[in-house]
């Protein structure tokens, strides 16, 4: 993703990190944004050093979104999930998955309460982009050439007579501050 942004931005200074030590000053930056990767973090030093970065009364937004369709509304759905349920199961969970991200937050003294919200949106895609984001998924993304390669055929085979493909999706966002001192 460094690399894309980095391409298609050159103005912007793209710079190399992770959530657990950011390249950043103390109190270098007004916002912290965290699309669809929390989960995957060590939340209480990720959490620790995105205070660090943020100044007082700076914002955290965090996303996650979540595909809605069902087996009633998508006729290869089920077929679908017959193909990749059991490589996400097998992978096991993140490391704060299951909202055990959120654990942290209770303890922080660094931020106020998170306020969450939700949205619903439409995406449409092609299926060559389907089975991109498909090919993207850790648990499809870490199999061994082989097994992956399979998994993408079958789930190309199951989409090729789709022309789009409308995938409805709940945005969770969860926003706070960070405490301003007294």
């Amino acid at each position: 993703m460094r690399a894309r942004i980095a391409a298609d931005l050159p103005d912007v200074d793209v710079l190399d990190g992770v959530a657990e030590v950011i390249p950043l000053r103390d109190g270098e930056v007004d916002a912290v944004v965290v699309g669809e990767t929390f989960h995957w973090f060590d939340p209480s030093v990720a959490l620790t050093e995105i205070a660090r970065v943020l100044r007082p009364g700076g914002g955290l937004a965090m996303l996650w979104n979540t595909s809605t369709w069902t087996i009633e509304t998508t006729q290869w759905l089920r077929d679908f999930q017959r193909v990749v349920a059991h490589h996400k199961a097998e992978a096991g969970e993140y490391p704060s998955g299951q909202g055990r991200w959120r654990d942290e937050f209770e303890h922080s003294h660094e931020f106020e309460d998170l306020e969450h919200t939700e949205f619903s949106h439409t995406q449409i895609m092609s299926p060559r982009d389907l089975l991109a984001r498909v090919a993207s998924w850790s648990w499809i993304a870490n199999l061994e050439e082989t097994e992956r390669q399979v998994v993408l055929d079958e789930v190309a085979a199951l989409i090729e007579a789709q022309e789009e493909i409308a995938i409805p999706y709940r945005t969770d966002l969860y926003l706070t501050r960070r405490i301003r001192p007294d």
